[in-house]
Parts: C-alpha cells; sequence; structure tokens
C-alpha cells in the first residue's frame, strides 16, 4: 500500500511538474477576468473604459504569481479610442483560486497611433487650450508606447509609472512659417523626469539632431537641458525672415551648428531662464547695401562674408556673441573679428576690421580742394576698432591711404552717442597738391594754379559742434618749401585761426603798400583772428618780420562783404621797392577816428593814383567814412622829391576823399597845398598848387624832359563829370617825342634842336578840359615862350584813340603880326620884325602806340590865337 501511496504521489507530482510547465510555457487563454478588468479600469477613472479579448495567463513558478496578458485591447475615454497592443500585468495565485483579479501592476503597449489621434484621446481627458493648440500644430506622426503602471488599493495609478515610446515621422507647421519635418525621437517618462533620445527632425530642408534632452519637472515648472546640432545646409529663405536678417544676401549661405540649451516652462506655459550656447559656421554669407558703391569704386552693393565661426551664449535675457572670419572687399579677402553683447534694452558690441587692400570713391568736397587726387583712392593695411554700448558708437582705425604717388598714413577715432559725436584724425601727408585760390596771387606773384603741401602732421578734432584743425609741414607756393603751422577752432558762433608761415626764398609782396619781400631773407608772416557767424572777419593781429622789416596790424575787423570796418593800429616800419623808409603809425582815436603819425612815407604811388583819378568798384575797401588826421615828418611824392611836415585833416565818405586839408613844405621854403571840398550840391572842388610842379609833371612818362615852373591846379566834379584847369608857370621842356617831332615835320629844326639839347623854356601853360568816363575833351590847350607858341583842342579816349589838332607859331611870327598892329604894335614888339619865319597848323591822331602827325604851314594867325597871345602879353 505504501508502494502504491508513493506511486500515486509520483504521478500526482508529476502531473503537477507537467502542469506547471505547461502554464510556464504555454499558459492558457481566458475571458474569465474580463470583467474583473474593465470594473478596476473604471474604477481608477469613471470616464475610462476598456475592451478586452482573452486574456492568456503564463505561472511565474519562481514568485508564484501569474503573468496575465492581454492582445488588441481597446482603452476608450469619453467614448475616443486608443489601440493598444498589449496589457500586461502580475497576479497572485491567491486571486486566482478564489477567482478575483486582483494586481497592482500593469504593462501596457500601445499600437502606433496617428499623433493627432494620440492627442485627441489626451484631450478628452484633460481639455485645456494648449492641447487644442498642438493639435493644429500636428499635420502628421506616429507615436509608440510602452507603459509600466502601479496601482494602488483603490486602484489609482501611483506615482512611480514608466513610460517610454517612440515618435516617428511627426510633422509640425506653426503659425510663424516654421515646418519641422521628418520628427523621430525616442522617449522615456517618469515620475517629474522626461527624457528623449536620439532626436531627430527637418526644419526648412535643414536636417537637425540631438542626442539627448532632459526634461525635470519640480515645484510645477519644467526644466529643460539639451543639446542640438545641424549638419551642414543652406540658409532657407523662411529662416532668414524669420531671423530679420533681410539686409543680408543669404540665398547660398551654407551653415553648420551645435547649440546646448537649458530652460524652465512655468505651469502656465511661459519660457523662462533660457539659456543657450552655440557654435555656427557660416559659408558665403553675403551683405547688401546701396551706399557702399558710394564710397568703394570698385564694389558694387554685395560684400561676401565667408568661413565665419561664431559663438553665442544666451542667458538671463542676455545675448553674447563672439566670431571671426573673412569678408571680400574690392576682390581682396579680409580678416573680421567681432563680439556682440545685448542684454534687455542694452546692446554692446565690437568689431575689429583688417582690410589689406581697397580703393574708396574721390568725393566732391575733396575734388574741390585737391582736384588732382584720382577718382579712385586706394587704400592698406587698415586696422579698424568698432565698439557700440549703451548708444555710444565708436570707431578707432588707421591704415595707409594713397592721394598722390606715395601712401600717406592715417589714424582716425570717431564717437557717438545718443546726442553728440566727436571726431579725431591724425593724418601723415607726404605730399598732396591743394587748389590755389585766386586772392592769393595778389600777394604772391609767382605762384602756381596749386599749392603743394609736403610732409604734413594734421590733426583734426570734432566735438559737441566744435572743430580743431592743426597741423605743420612744408608748402610750395612758387618755386620752393616753405615752413607753415595752422590751427583752426571752429564752434557754433565763431572760428578762430592761427596761420604761421615762415618764407624762404618765395615772392610775396603787398603792392598797395609798395612793399616787396627780399627775396635772400626770411620773412616770418604770422595771421591770427576769429571769424564770427555774422561773418565778421577779425584778425586780432597780423605781423610781417623779417631783419629790416616790420608790419603789425592789431585788430582789424572785416565785415561780411570783407570791407574794412574798422582797426585798432597799424604799425609800419619797412623798406620798399624804392629802397625808401617808411615808419609810421596809424591809430584808432575814437569810434572813426584815425591819426597818422611818423617820421616817413613814401607817397609816390599814393599821387599817382591821385592823379590817374580813377574810380573803380575794387577800389571799395571801406565800410565806414572816418577822418584821418595826418602828421608826417618826411613824405616822398616821388623817387627824389620829398616834402616836409605834412599835416592835415581827410574825409572819407563811401570809399572817397569827401573833404581834405593839407599842407606841406619843400627844402628852402616851398610850399605844396592841397584840398577837397564837397559842397552840399554834390558838387566836388579840388585844388592843388605846388611851388615845385617838376614832382608831380615828370611822372608823365611822354614828358622827359620838364625842369623848374610851379603849378595850380583846380577841378569841378559832378554827376560823374568834371571840369578842370591847369596852369603851369615859368618851366622848361626837354625830350618831348611827340613835340620834336612835330616840329622837325613843319622844318622848325632849329627849335627841334633845342628842344633836344639844353631844353625850350615856356612862361606859362594853361589846359582846360574835362572828363567824363573814359573820355578827356581838351577845349583848350595854350602855351607860349620866348621861342614857340602852342594853341591845340581835341580829345583823349582812353586806350583807343587820340585826336588832337591846333597851331604852333614860332616867336619871330607873333613878334612880326602884333607889330602891324597900330600903335600897340609898336609899344609892344617895336619896329623891327624877323624874315623867313612862319606857322604850321597840325593834326594828331591815331591809337596811343601808332599816332600820325600831319602840318601844314599857314599864313595868317587865327584871331584866336592873337586874342591869347594878347592877354598872355597884358598879363605878364
Amino acid at each position: 500500500m505504501k508502494i502504491n501511496i508513493f506511486k500515486y504521489f509520483l504521478i500526482f507530482l508529476g502531473f503537477l511538474i507537467s502542469l506547471i510547465f505547461y502554464l510556464s510555457i504555454v499558459g492558457i487563454e481566458t475571458d474569465k477576468f474580463n470583467q474583473q478588468i474593465k470594473d478596476t479600469v473604471v474604477q481608477s477613472n469613471k470616464n475610462l473604459d476598456v475592451s478586452l479579448k482573452k486574456v492568456k495567463l503564463i505561472l511565474d513558478p519562481f514568485k508564484l504569481k501569474i503573468n496575465a496578458k492581454t492582445i488588441g485591447a481597446n482603452i476608450y475615454y469619453a467614448n475616443r479610442p486608443l489601440e493598444l497592443e498589449y496589457i500586461k500585468t502580475q497576479i497572485s495565485l491567491d486571486s486566482i483560486l478564489k477567482n478575483k483579479l486582483v494586481s497592482s501592476n500593469f504593462e501596457v503597449a500601445t499600437k502606433s497611433i496617428l499623433l493627432k489621434d494620440f492627442v485627441k484621446f489626451i484631450r478628452a481627458k484633460s481639455n485645456k487650450p494648449e492641447l487644442l493648440i498642438l493639435e493644429t500644430f500636428i499635420k502628421k506622426g506616429h507615436v509608440i508606447l510602452d507603459l509600466n503602471l502601479n496601482l494602488d488599493q483603490n486602484g489609482k495609478i501611483k506615482n512611480d509609472y514608466k513610460i517610454k515610446g517612440l515618435l516617428k515621422d511627426g510633422k509640425f507647421k506653426f503659425f510663424n512659417g516654421i515646418d519641422f519635418n521628418n520628427i523621430n525621437f525616442l522617449f522615456y517618462i517618469e515620475k517629474d523626469k522626461y527624457l528623449f533620445e536620439d532626436i531627430k527632425f527637418t526644419s526648412d530642408q535643414i536636417d537637425f539632431s540631438s542626442k539627448l534632452l532632459k526634461v525635470n519637472k519640480k515645484n510645477n515648472n519644467h526644466y529643460a537641458e539639451g543639446k542640438i546640432q545641424n549638419s551642414e545646409a543652406v540658409l532657407s529663405d523662411n529662416l532668414i525672415n524669420i531671423l530679420n536678417l533681410n539686409n543680408f544676401n543669404l540665398k547660398n549661405t551654407k551653415f553648420s551648428s551645435e547649440n546646448i540649451f537649458n530652460f524652465e516652462i512655468t505651469n502656465k506655459f511661459k519660457l523662462t531662464n533660457l539659456k543657450i550656447d552655440s557654435d555656427i559656421n557660416f559659408k558665403k554669407v553675403i551683405y547688401d547695401n546701396n551706399l557702399i558703391p558710394n564710397y568703394f569704386s570698385n564694389q558694387n552693393s554685395e560684400i561676401l562674408l565667408d568661413n565665419h565661426k561664431l559663438k553665442l551664449i544666451y542667458e538671463n535675457k542676455a545675448l553674447i556673441a563672439n566670431g571671426a572670419g573673412e569678408f571680400k572687399l574690392d576682390n581682396k579677402t579680409n580678416k573680421i573679428e567681432y563680439t556682440f553683447k545685448r542684454d534687455r534694452n542694452d546692446i554692446e558690441f565690437e568689431t575689429n576690421l583688417n582690410i589689406k587692400k581697397g580703393t574708396l570713391k574721390n568725393q566732391k568736397i575733396i575734388q574741390e580742394y585737391f582736384p588732382l587726387i584720382k577718382d579712385q583712392i586706394n587704400i592698406e593695411d587698415h586696422k579698424i576698432n568698432l565698439k557700440y554700448k549703451n548708444k555710444d558708437f565708436t570707431l578707432k582705425g588707421e591704415g595707409k591711404v594713397k592721394l598722390n604717388k606715395d601712401f600717406d598714413y592715417f589714424k582716425y577715432f570717431y564717437n557717438k552717442n545718443d546726442k553728440d559725436f566727436e571726431f579725431i584724425s591724425d593724418i601723415n601727408l607726404k605730399s598732396v597738391d591743394l587748389k590755389n585760390q585766386e586772392f592769393l596771387k595778389q600777394f604772391f606773384p609767382s605762384t602756381k594754379k596749386f599749392l603743394n603741401l609736403q610732409n604734413h602732421k594734421l590733426n583734426i578734432k570734432y566735438k559737441n559742434g566744435s572743430l580743431t584743425l592743426s597741423g605743420n609741414g612744408n608748402i610750395k607756393i612758387d618755386k620752393n618749401y616753405d615752413e607753415i603751422n595752422y590751427f583752426v577752432l571752429n564752434d557754433k558762433e565763431k572760428t578762430n585761426f592761427d596761420l604761421k608761415l615762415i618764407l624762404n626764398q618765395t615772392d610775396f609782396e603787398i603792392k598797395n603798400l609798395n612793399y616787396k619781400k627780399n627775396i635772400n631773407e626770411k620773412t616770418n608772416l604770422s595771421v591770427a583772428g576769429i571769424l564770427k557767424s555774422s561773418k565778421n572777419l577779425n584778425f586780432e593781429s597780423i605781423s610781417i618780420l623779417d631783419k629790416r622789416n616790420k608790419i603789425k596790424i592789431n585788430n582789424l575787423i572785416l565785415d561780411k562783404d570783407y570791407l574794412i570796418d574798422r582797426f585798432d593800429k597799424i604799425d609800419f616800419d619797412y623798406i620798399d621797392t624804392e629802397n625808401k623808409d617808411n615808419q609810421f603809425i596809424i591809430q584808432r582815436q575814437k569810434q572813426n577816428d584815425y591819426k597818422l603819425n611818423g617820421l616817413f612815407l613814401n607817397a609816390n604811388s599814393i599821387v599817382t593814383n591821385l592823379l590817374k583819378s580813377k574810380k573803380e568798384k575794387e577800389n571799395k575797401i571801406f565800410k565806414n567814412n572816418f577822418n584821418l588826421k595826418i602828421n608826417l615828418n618826411e613824405v616822398y611824392i616821388d623817387e627824389i622829391y620829398f616834402v616836409k611836415n605834412l599835416q592835415g585833416l581827410i574825409f572819407i565818405k563811401d570809399n572817397e576823399v569827401e573833404d581834405a586839408n593839407l599842407s606841406a613844405n619843400f627844402e628852402n621854403s616851398k610850399n605844396i597845398f592841397f584840398s577837397i571840398e564837397t559842397k552840399n550840391n554834390g558838387e566836388k572842388i579840388t585844388k592843388l598848387y605846388s611851388s615845385k610842379a617838376k614832382p608831380l609833371v615828370k611822372r608823365y612818362k611822354f614828358i622827359k624832359g620838364f625842369d623848374e615852373g610851379n603849378l595850380d591846379f583846380i577841378s569841378t566834379k559832378k554827376n560823374e563829370k568834371s571840369v578842370s584847369n591847369l596852369k603851369i608857370y615859368d618851366f622848361k621842356l626837354k625830350e618831348v617825342p611827340a613835340l620834336t617831332k612835330l616840329l622837325t615835320l613843319a622844318s622848325l629844326q632849329g627849335i627841334a634842336d633845342i628842344l633836344t639839347g639844353e631844353g625850350i623854356r615856356f612862361d606859362e601853360f594853361e589846359i582846360n578840359f574835362n572828363n567824363q568816363k573814359n573820355l578827356m575833351t581838351i577845349d583848350e590847350l595854350y602855351a607860349i615862350g620866348p621861342a614857340i607858341s602852342i594853341l591845340m583842342s581835341g580829345y583823349v579816349e582812353e586806350e583807343k584813340l587820340i585826336s588832337l589838332k591846333g597851331t604852333l607859331v614860332p616867336a619871330t611870327t607873333i613878334n612880326k603880326t602884333i607889330s602891324k598892329i597900330p600903335l600897340l604894335g609898336k609899344i609892344l614888339v617895336g619896329d623891327k620884325t624877323g624874315e623867313g619865319v612862319f606857322g604850321v597848323s597840325f593834326k594828331i591822331k591815331g591809337p596811343p602806340k601808332d599816332l600820325e602827325t600831319s602840318v601844314n604851314p599857314i599864313k595868317t594867325l587865327t584871331p584866336r590865337f592873337i586874342t591869347r597871345t594878347l592877354e598872355k602879353i597884358k598879363r605878364n
């Protein structure tokens, strides 16, 4: 019996082992527990439901538990289905024996579900607005999920759940036009932890990838960190618009990047604490700006940027960028480095440029003053630094610029803030040609069309509306170089200037002063003053100094038309071109009252201008009317003759002498008087008396042998017409070519010989004439002397035509004629008369340099000639 019992035991044991093997390997299928599973799901959430097929049970003999698994189930939430691959759980043997399914752990795997359907399913559980937006963005994609869930005693899911899954072939399209295509990644989710791996997606034909993305939840906020990169790709138009890079032509731009980031998403889906660390490589970036061709000659509006490596760091709303690369300007490759920082509203950047070679376009303002500079200006080896911070922009640079044959060195600084800007430049000019100014020619008669500046060191500063220009170097005004030093300060109201010029062998003259620089001596020319905004020009000091000469002017003020408004003092101490000393001072006494005091003055040129009596527009040099009181010890009126103790008063009105009263003495007590009187009706009367006529007459070139005599002149001028009378007494003529020719033609060779020898004496000369514009009309010219007498009239049109006619009679003919007058002839000339002597009528006509003279003998004298002769005889 024991044997039978043991036998049955072995059979039972074998059956039990076989059953265990069968249940452990093959298992069984049943739908007995389907209702219990559905009840458990409903217990966790009343809106949930599940559709199950048969449950397959497999024994786990070691844990004494049953692994339950159902395939092809569906789960519903609010009647929205979700297809499952399987549901798997472990059940205790005790629950099976009690015919009650009790489990605390479930493993759920879904089939490949459309991503949009999955979001709809979740929305059925939690209809949040962001889920609706997400559903709108989703255009394509499938998701597969594996869930590991533990339930508590109440059937609620515990927080130790684990979810892993796969998103495949996703596509998102956002409102701003960005598309994400071919989205694929793995994900792992636990309580407050999200892990994404092997992320890949495409946007605008750019492939992006990331090995790892982590998201952790803390205090209802989500913290994400990860790394994303893209392989080299062409930057798309859509991304260019999004990044606001429309000034850049990026159609063929290739770039690659690696980006490390982390950020926080609040429970209200607000992105905060964003940090990005990016390394970006750019190739073939084209910057387009229409202003570029205005300054660069061989450059269109596009600049090529290539091989740029850019480092971007974004943290706490601050962006920092550091980059370096190449840019192509004027077909030359150059280097550039740059940094950029943006902290909220504050922007800061710095750029370093290295320009090897370039060609600038010449600008109009440069061409105006430097016309010989070519249209294309070459630059080389320029190092430029650009900075911007808190609305403050700074540019610093240095390099070589070719303005002429050689390269010159330029150094420059520019700064601009919100309101003001500053500019500083140091320039070393080897040689450059500056356009000469017309007004300089009257002081530098040998000057050329261009002034050459050599070895100039020039400093330019501009700040807050104030411009300073200073420099020194050499300047070639005519044939040789001179030293020059200059300073100009311009602000809003005025311009200060200071010029110092050391003239070596340069011609320099002041014609109005009859001053000319000694070519063998150095002359220091200094000019300092102020140009005011009212256009008044104030020369605070002008000085011309050398070993023998000194001219100083203090506080000379010119108005906007460059007319002299006033001056304080002018000190002259120089030797003029006639080798005459000039030592005198003109000083302002009151508003428009001046005093001229001095030892010596050469007035030769002044007298010449007065005798010419021309009114020219260019002679207008004074703005105001003024009085001039004169007291001079010695005044030369020509190269030889001088007067002493010149005293008197002159009143200048509208740049003309309105009134004058001057007197002086020759040697041996002879004197000279000069006066001008202007009446209320505008009539101007000029009087001149000189007990020496020679200094005044000899300056006329056609009279070379005038000697002795005294002169009396009076002229009345009104409405631009003058009527004048000139008388000269007791003088002698010698070497008068026109008169010599006339006597020769009249066969009066004896008298002609006297004229070219010791000279012909005249007792009296008188001329009545009038002037109007360029025409002088001679009403009558009469001269009588012991040898001959002349009566003449005619006109002279200045520099065009001379037309004169008259009568010339030897003294013997006059005596013979007068002797025939009853009683009076006997008293005047006696009974004797000469024989064989006759008179002539003559005409002189033609251009001044080609006069033709004709004579005809006469048998009788005109009554006018006789009358004039008798008047003279009676007076004598």
